[in-house]
């Protein structure tokens, strides 16, 4: 429970000073209105930019990969007599 008394902390806090910044006159008030939904926006880009970075460096693995289809071919002739598999 400590990390969402943390999140809970840090989403009052900023509401806090979201609406300080509308009774104040030291930023634009339209601009002040949009700074939630850019808040928001700019959260999800970051996690678009770790996603796309996550993909560009996927490295494949040639050896588990063979690996994996002969135990897939050793599962499939274990289960044949068993008639799990449609194709027979």
């Amino acid at each position: 429970m400590k990390r969402i008394h943390g999140i809970l902390a840090g989403v009052a806090g900023a509401a806090v000073a979201w609406m300080a910044l509308l009774g104040s006159d030291l930023l634009d008030e339209t601009f002040v209105l949009a700074l939630p939904l850019l808040a928001v926006v700019s959260y999800g880009l970051f996690n678009l930019g770790i996603v796309v970075r996550k993909i560009l460096n996927f490295r494949t693995y040639p050896k588990e990969q063979k690996a994996l289809l002969e135990d897939i071919l050793r599962a499939k002739e274990a289960l044949k007599g068993k008639k799990v598999f449609d194709d027979e």
